[in-house]
């Protein structure tokens, strides 16, 4: 028959347990631990029957000889009370749970288990650094910080439902492996980090699903991966979810909206004000994250570029280049209007003289330097804009140029503190990041 305990109450004080994990115990990665043995003469499960159970002054170190350096954990000043313990059922009527961790960290749960119950629990202050051992081989350490996790969790049958809230302090996370997380959320981990820190520090991430109790393990891992997504990309949409043009463009892209500019003006026009006010606010909210600007030039800005370079070989005494449509006359018109308005002249022409500096200008090559030079332009006017407009503080922008033919404008982009670049060193935020430059671009 199977062993069977029955009492009114069972108490232990004060009982200690070391549970220590060999390396040799550890299953290899790649393979699943092997099934538990079975056999028909196997003896049945115990049976027990408590009203009441009580811990208190409990102890449990555990040691996991299986990382380098070895991990070693301690919970102590548990304290258990349950009643109504029913088992194999594994039901309990009430339980309360308290215990120390590592550093002070405390952890707290009640509630009643079954077929049917509710569960609330709480971990605060649980310092990260602790778990380095098992961070280090996926390339990871954190320098600091500490996790509190806060939830509730529902049984039907088998039928699971957990509605938490995860919060990250003072997060400081250092990989080695940036790559493998930035394909996992869309974004490098300095900046992930950057976007979801409040100013006080904290990361904050609601973790809510049902599941099969079989698959509650399989699936939180992929549910946190989701959950961390869609909060990196929350925190950008946030402030900036009025606006149009805003991307995530897809399930792991990030990226600001272009800030326009007329064609071969620095700059920005003023349909850009509420972008620009949304991304003040955005970075008055996250005070880990700065933008590097990157100026852009397209085809549009041909026109004016070649206007000005034009009226600068005329007042420097150049004579107007040959023009088929215009007369003696007509060319000293053209070019006495373009040395005295510049890119204004068209507008002081008759049709057939404005008609024919078009063609003139239609025909010239713009240099790169001018194109660069605007691209340059533009990031700087949108940076100055920033700061002395917005209230943007200054070590929190930097500029970087290109000229390719892309846009009229400049393109901020978000980057962490931490690591933003230097001179023309723009780091990479979506997937569809603009193509590296040419010999035309810096």
């Amino acid at each position: 028959a199977a062993p069977a305990l029955e009492a009114a109450t069972l108490r232990l004080d004060q009982p200690q347990l070391r549970l220590t994990l060999a390396a040799s115990d550890a299953p290899a990665a790649s393979e699943p631990p092997p099934p538990a043995e079975t056999s028909a003469s196997a003896a049945p499960d115990p049976v027990a029957r408590l009203g009441r159970f009580e811990l208190r002054g409990g102890t449990v170190e555990v040691i996991d000889q299986s990382v380098e350096p070895f991990a070693r954990s301690t919970l102590e000043a548990i304290a258990l009370t349950a009643k109504r313990v029913r088992w194999p059922e594994r039901s309990v009527g009430r339980f309360e749970l308290a215990s120390r961790g590592p550093s002070a960290a405390s952890f707290e749960a009640r509630g009643a288990l079954g077929a049917a119950g509710e569960v609330a629990w709480s971990l605060a202050a649980l310092p990260l650094p602790h778990f380095n051992p098992y961070a280090k081989p996926v390339g990871y350490r954190v320098a600091k910080g500490s996790a509190s996790l806060a939830g509730d969790v529902a049984l039907a049958g088998e039928q699971v439902d957990v509605d938490s809230e995860l919060v990250l302090d003072q997060l400081d996370l250092e990989t080695h492996r940036g790559d493998e997380f930035e394909d996992a959320i869309g974004v490098p981990v300095g900046l992930a980090v950057g976007l979801l820190k409040d100013p006080s520090g904290r990361i904050r991430l609601p973790i809510r699903f049902e599941a099969d109790r079989d698959e509650v393990r399989a699936q939180l891992l992929p549910l946190v991966l989701a959950t961390l997504r869609h909060a990196v990309v929350g925190a950008v949409a946030l402030p900036l979810k009025a606006l149009r043009g805003l991307a995530p463009g897809g399930d792991d892209e990030l990226a600001l909206p272009a800030v326009a500019s007329a064609p071969g003006e620095a700059a920005p026009d003023a349909a850009s004000d509420e972008a620009l006010a949304a991304l003040s606010q955005l970075l008055a909210e996250r005070p880990l994250l700065g933008v590097v600007i990157r100026g852009e030039t397209s085809a549009e800005d041909d026109r004016p570029l070649a206007l000005d370079a034009l009226a600068e070989e005329l007042r420097a005494g150049a004579p107007l280049p040959p023009t088929p449509d215009l007369g003696f006359f007509g060319r000293r018109r053209v070019a006495a209007a373009v040395v005295a308005s510049g890119r204004q002249a068209p507008e002081t022409l008759e049709a057939e003289d404005a008609a024919a500096l078009d063609a003139l200008l239609a025909s010239r090559e713009v240099a790169p330097e001018a194109r660069r030079a605007l691209a340059a332009a533009r990031a700087t006017a949108l940076r100055e804009t920033l700061v002395d407009e917005y209230g943007v503080a200054p070590e929190r922008v930097q500029t970087a140029s290109r000229a390719g033919a892309e846009r009229s404008g400049a393109t901020p982009e978000l980057v962490a503190m931490g690591s933003l670049p230097g001179d023309g060193e723009l780091p990479a935020v979506s997937a569809d990041a603009p193509a590296p430059a040419t010999d035309d671009t810096p």
